[in-house]
């Protein structure tokens, strides 16, 4: 997990962005959005801690939220602030799932390998 603001990371993101021309493996997808809901410490039933957070991604006049977890590296981890923006690359999931009305649903959630904070808010 590569977390900060160094040229290292922002290199290790820009190689995501570029991913999709050189045939990505499954499911790799690189955000550039806002912190939604700063990051919070759990921990995973095996015993692991892991941080979720929230980021708000513009997609063509759309806000959409999409949830982040990393389980590597939460301890290089910055303070993050409700408004910063940020890049991030990492393994995208989308969970099917039906409502409380039976409507089904879906979220997406990206475990983050890369995180580069843009601005500090």
């Amino acid at each position: 997990m590569s977390v900060g603001t160094s040229p290292e990371v922002a290199r290790d993101i820009d190689r995501a962005d570029r991913a999709p021309a050189r045939r990505p493996p499954p499911m790799q997808i690189a955000l550039r959005g806002r912190i939604e809901r700063p990051p919070e410490l759990r921990t995973a039933k095996n015993g692991h801690p892991y941080a979720a957070f929230s980021l708000a991604v513009d997609d063509e006049g759309r806000t959409e939220f999409v949830s982040c977890t990393i389980f590597d590296g939460i301890d290089e981890l910055p303070p993050l602030k409700r408004g910063q923006l940020v890049r991030a690359a990492g393994r995208l999931r989308v969970r099917r799932y039906r409502t409380e009305s039976g409507a089904p649903a879906c979220s997406l959630n990206v475990t983050l390998q890369h995180l580069l904070v843009e601005d500090a808010a």
